[in-house]
């Protein structure tokens, strides 16, 4: 009886030793601290990316407006102008300076920033020359004669002209075309203190002409001042094969609507 009751103490003392040996090595196989591994099949979470920094400004913040275009840029095209000045023929033959009126009528064409103009234009001058010639023994006294010459001119032109937008307040510019001449010569003279009367020949020629002027933009249009250099030739019973070209120089206005 006693000797197995001691049996079974016995056996219970090493079944419970065992027992604790065998949990002592489990727990030393886990980590209490360790994170359980994503699943095989799920990917990675990508990085959020990161914000791009706000522009941050200092001062003061200025915006540009455009610059306002000269009066040519708007309205309907049309242009009107008045021009006066002179003509100075001396540079080219033997005709004096004269007094010269130009009226034009003109359109804007619309493109190219109405840049390019076309324009008809008309003018009249009428420039004199006078001279002595001879000694020619028909005629009487000591066989000299003097003559006085005017030259009338009604021309009727047609131009192209070029603006070019270097400011609201200036504008440079160049023209150029041609010009139908309607022309009428008067001549007179005397030799030997008697008049030989007085002769008339007209005739119609052509001609062109080139311009290179500037406008300043004021009220509703733009004063101008160009200079002009213009071809023109006849060939009349008196004055044959002769040169009629003269520079000119205008001052004036351009109403532009």
């Amino acid at each position: 009886m006693n000797t197995n009751f001691i049996s079974t103490i016995l056996l219970g003392l090493m079944l419970g030793l065992t027992l604790a040996a065998s949990g002592s090595a489990y727990a030393d196989d886990v980590d209490p601290f360790a994170v359980d591994p994503a699943p095989v099949g799920d990917p990675a979470p990508e990085p959020l990316p990161e914000p791009e920094p706000v522009p941050t400004f200092s001062g003061e913040v200025t915006t540009e407006t455009p610059p306002e275009h000269p009066p040519w840029h708007h309205g309907s095209g049309i242009v009107i102008g008045l021009k006066v000045g002179g003509a100075f023929a001396g540079v080219f033959n033997d005709f004096g300076a004269a007094f010269v009126p130009e009226l034009e009528l003109g359109w804007m064409l619309p493109f190219a920033d109405r840049m390019l103009e076309v324009f008809v234009s008309g003018r009249w001058s009428a420039p004199t020359t006078s001279g002595v010639v001879g000694p020619d023994a028909r005629l009487p006294g000591d066989g000299m004669m003097s003559y006085n010459v005017e030259q009338q001119t009604t021309a009727i032109g047609l131009g192209l002209r070029l603006r070019i937008d270097v400011s609201e307040i200036f504008s440079p510019y160049l023209a150029a075309g041609g010009r139908v001449n309607l022309m009428r010569s008067y001549t007179n003279g005397e030799a030997g203190g008697q008049p030989f009367g007085e002769n008339t020949e007209t005739s119609t020629n052509w001609g062109f002409f080139g311009a290179l002027g500037g406008e300043i933009h004021v009220g509703p249009g733009a004063i101008l001042l160009e200079v002009q250099a213009n071809q023109v030739s006849t060939n009349h019973f008196v004055l044959q094969d002769t040169n009629l070209s003269s520079l000119d120089i205008f001052a004036g206005y351009r109403f532009m609507f």
